[in-house]
C-alpha cells in the first residue's frame, strides 16, 4: 500500500504483516516493512511504538535521535532503534530508505546484544553486503512473490 505520511513521495510502499496472531515459535516477526522515498518534509517523532526498527539508507542523507544520541545517516548506513522509547528520524534533504519494524520474544535480547557496540553500522562499500542481502532474501522467498523493493532476478 502507499503511505500517506508527510514527505513520502510516489514510489514509496509499505507492507503489513497480516498473520492475525503472534507466532510464539519464532524469535522475531515482522510487523511492517517498506521502502520510502522522502523529501525534506519527512520526519518521525514518537514517544513510543511497540517494536524495534532496522533502517537501511539506500541513498541520500538523514538523521536519527534516541536516548540523547544523534546519528547522522548516509547511504549504506544501517541503524537499529528501540521504538519502545522516544525516538526521531527523518531527512532534511532527500533519502531513500528500506525499513522493517519487528518484534518477538527474542527481539529485546538480540537488540541489546547487537547494540553493545553501537546502534549504527556504517559500511564503506555497501554494495556487496546489500546485494548479498537482496540475493538471500530472494532465495528464501521462492514460494512467495518478492516485494518490489527486492527486484529479484529471474532464474
Amino acid at each position: 500500500m502507499r503511505p500517506h505520511d508527510p514527505g513520502t513521495l510516489p514510489g514509496s510502499v509499505i507492507y503489513a504483516n497480516i498473520l492475525g496472531h503472534t507466532p510464539s515459535s519464532v524469535p522475531f516477526y515482522p510487523l511492517f516493512l517498506g521502502e520510502f522515498k522522502c523529501n525534506s518534509q519527512y520526519s518521525v517523532d514518537r514517544k513510543s511504538y511497540d517494536s524495534f526498527i532496522l533502517i537501511y539508507v539506500k541513498s541520500g542523507e538523514g538523521y536519527a535521535e534516541a536516548q540523547g544520541n544523534y546519528y547522522p545517516l548516509q547511504a549504506g548506513d544501517i541503524l537499529l532503534l528501540d521504538c519502545y522509547i522516544p525516538h526521531k528520524y527523518g531527512t532534511n534533504t532527500y533519502w531513500e530508505i528500506q525499513w522493517i519494524h519487528f518484534d518477538g520474544p527474542m527481539a529485546r535480547p538480540y537488540f541489546d546484544r547487537i547494540c553493545k557496540n553501537g546502534q549504527l553500522l556504517r559500511i564503506a562499500n555497501h554494495y556487496p553486503a546489500t546485494h548479498d542481502l537482496q540475493e538471500n532474501c530472494c532465495a528464501s522467498m521462492k514460494l512467495v512473490p518478492a516485494p518490489p523493493m527486492f527486484s529479484c532476478p529471474s532464474r
